[in-house]
């Protein structure tokens, strides 16, 4: 009799936890739509982004995305917002899916793609001086619109360095990339390859300068 009433037992305690825990979900989201409304956008972004971990939940990746939307972070509310809509079947996400796509026009008015054909394989990639991988790449990458500064080096090869202009939406804008060998021992070809690119380079900062 103890072991059956025991038995019985445990699907109450379980079931009063799991209740708790929604709960606390709730709470939760409550508190970051408060933070949000107050304008405390970065304790609204880092609280979403945690529950998100916990939860995989699609409605907190994309608070978490208009959060990031308010601090102006636009490549990451892109692909936060994108993320939560791509999540079918969530009542969340089917109830909200216009407003949802709304705010995702805003922030896709600010990035642009960029597809980058580079050759030889295994030749870095660095986009305004940050990484992004080796060629070719995994994917088009998803940038603020803008110049971008697109440099892809090789041991052995010459360097290239070339300025593009992202344009905001879906349709990527594409730069194409050859690396030739690199040719020692030619002092006049090495000081007009260093012209070229401090010219780039220089075409670069007046670019960025007046967006």
């Amino acid at each position: 009799m103890v072991l059956a009433a025991a038995a019985w037992a445990a699907p109450v305690a379980v079931s009063a936890q799991s209740r708790g825990a929604r709960d606390e979900v709730e709470a939760q989201h409550n508190q970051g739509n408060r933070l949000r409304q107050q304008g405390r956008n970065v304790e609204a972004r880092d609280l979403f982004r945690a529950l998100y971990e916990r939860t995989h939940e699609p409605r907190a990746i994309i608070r978490q995305g208009l959060a990031e939307m308010a601090l102006e972070d636009w490549l990451a509310a892109d692909e936060h917002l994108r993320a939560g809509l791509a999540v079918t079947g969530d009542a969340f996400v089917q109830e909200n899916r216009a407003r949802i796509e709304e705010q995702l026009r805003v922030v896709s008015s600010r990035v642009g793609t960029l597809v980058i054909e580079c050759l030889p394989e295994g030749a870095t990639v660095t986009i305004n001086g940050d990484p992004r991988g080796r060629c070719p790449l995994s994917a088009p990458l998803r940038l603020r619109v803008g110049p971008a500064l697109v440099r892809v080096e090789h041991p052995g090869m010459n360097p290239v360095e070339e300025q593009s202009s992202v344009v905001a939406g879906d349709d990527p804008t594409t730069l194409r990339i050859r690396l030739q060998p690199l040719v020692t021992g030619d002092p006049v070809a090495e000081q007009e390859a260093a012209a070229v690119n401090r010219r780039r380079a220089r075409m670069f900062e007046i670019g960025r300068a007046n967006v």
